[in-house]
């Protein structure tokens, strides 16, 4: 045995071992070579020095480990335990692996008695001493069986061939959910439609009073017809667990996996199923901008944006998004898990934005909006011009005319709805809010603007409130002279 594999073999059976055991493990795994206890602790994002042994990450460690181990170790590559053609219960027969990872290894499997594929899962051959690793394997199960959902892989069976103990389950046709993000292939009807569905098997596991803990992109199979099904339940525990299921210290007895873990499971806290909103709120961020709304350099830094930096906006990533999905993502990923919206309300409120229906989920104040504007918005014919490509426009915030500092939402909010109108427009190219926003009173003129974020045309404007009107002007200038080639001006009571 190598040492990566070593290192592999000592940091698995760390992972299940009870809190209280984990030490005195490593102290007899790595008594005599220091550095491999090192580099398994920086696995297992824990210090060693702290007064409680999981009470702090070290981040020396996890630095580096990153550059020091292999990358074999957070993506085993070890031959799989059966071949194809191995045969389990003279019923299940190994067609091949599909992945490793915990406690357990994945195979496509052929039930000759029911004549259909199967996937099992089948505990590792470095788990089968561990009566703990049984007891786990068995909440999980039970877990997953008491799961009936279209949204979550469906348990079958749990079998026993000699030494293998193994469960049976739904096998999914589809990618995941991974690798749709990385192929950019998902419009946002598809995105919805893949949120809700995620959202709906969380409804049923917390109706249960069970937690996911390890929602990710990779743990989302979605089939050709966009149907999404949500994989793994390993993590699953019940909100109040027994008293030999507690989870308590950091992220690693936490569980889950760190880009995406919630606030509470970095920082060691007690979980509620509020854990797995803020997990499936990244993924949504994720699939809306293409990016992780913490991922740093390394995990540790990782954990800290998750537990102390407040996440951009998606509207501010990417164009095109509603105002009330960007409202929803955000609400998502509050800090403070009672702060968060149930699984149920996400599912309705995901609905509500597929039917084009104002979501009850929205905080931002009441202001006058393109559509309580009684003129609408003319054609801009300048802009129709596709015989020199597609055009570019930028909307800078709108100026208020008032001092207040509260008035300026204002501005802000009229200048994002333009943003979203025309982002609507399949053949304009709208720049995001947060590269446009960053011009707010600037002295520079509007050519250099335009210079600056590529665009051909900048959207500018004033607001002028009273007691009871509202009023727009805009002006639509060509960036390169910063000649207007178009304006107009709106009045609507309030």
């Amino acid at each position: 045995m190598n040492r990566d594999q070593r290192v592999r073999e000592i940091f698995e059976r760390a992972w299940d071992l009870p809190r209280d055991q984990i030490s005195e493990f490593l102290d007899s795994e790595c008594a005599t070579d220091p550095s491999l206890r090192s580099e398994v602790e920086a696995l297992l994002s824990v210090d060693d020095d702290a007064e409680d042994y999981f009470g702090t990450f070290d981040e020396t460690a996890v630095r580096q480990a990153s550059k020091s181990t292999p990358s074999s170790l957070a993506f085993p590559s070890q031959k799989p335990r059966f071949e194809p053609g191995r045969t389990l219960c003279d019923r299940y027969t190994i067609l091949e692996s599909i992945g490793s990872g915990g406690i357990g290894e994945v195979y496509r499997v052929a039930d000759s008695r029911l004549e259909r594929e199967v996937a099992i899962k089948v505990l590792k051959l470095a788990s089968l001493s561990h009566r703990e690793i049984h007891e786990r394997f068995d909440r999980e199960m039970k877990s997953v069986a008491a799961l009936s959902h279209p949204n979550v892989v469906t348990l079958y069976d749990v079998a026993r061939d000699n030494e293998v103990i193994f469960a049976v389950m739904e096998i999914v046709s589809g990618k995941t959910l991974r690798d749709l993000i990385e192929e950019s292939s998902m419009d946002q009807a598809t995105i919805l439609g893949v949120a809700e569905g995620i959202a709906a098997g969380l409804v049923a596991a917390h109706t249960l009073k069970l937690m996911h803990r390890d929602l990710k992109p990779e743990n989302v199979i979605v089939t050709p017809e966009g149907h999404a099904k949500v994989l793994d339940f390993g993590l699953a525990r019940p909100v109040a667990p027994a008293e030999d299921q507690l989870i308590t210290g950091p992220a690693r007895l936490a569980g889950g996996t760190v880009p995406y873990m919630s606030p509470e499971q970095v920082e060691g806290n007690h979980l509620t199923c509020a854990t797995d909103v803020f997990s499936l709120g990244a993924i949504l961020f994720e699939m809306l901008t293409g990016r992780n709304p913490f991922l740093a350099e390394s995990a540790f830094l990782t954990m800290q944006n998750i537990s102390a930096v407040k996440a951009l906006r998606p509207i501010e990533l990417a164009a095109g998004i509603p105002l009330e999905l960007d409202t929803l993502v955000m609400s998502m990923l509050r800090r403070q898990p009672e702060h968060r919206p149930g699984a149920a309300d996400i599912v309705k409120a995901l609905r509500d934005l597929q039917r084009g229906s104002p979501s009850s989920l929205s905080t931002a104040p009441s202001s006058p909006t393109l559509s309580s504007i009684d003129r609408p918005v003319k054609d801009l014919p300048e802009l129709v011009d596709l015989t020199k490509g597609r055009p570019s426009i930028a909307v800078l915030p709108l100026q208020v005319a008032s001092k207040e500092e509260n008035e300026r939402f204002y501005g802000d909010a009229i200048a994002q709805e333009i943003i979203v109108e025309l982002s609507k427009l399949h053949w304009l190219f709208v720049i995001a809010r947060g590269s446009s926003f960053q011009f707010r009173d600037s002295d520079m003129n509007l050519s250099e603007i335009g210079r600056l974020l590529r665009v051909r045309y900048l959207l500018t404007g004033t607001v002028e409130r009273s007691a009871n009107t509202c009023t727009v002007a805009v002006e639509l200038s060509r960036a390169p002279d910063s000649q207007v080639v178009w304006a107009e001006r709106y009045e609507s009571a309030v």
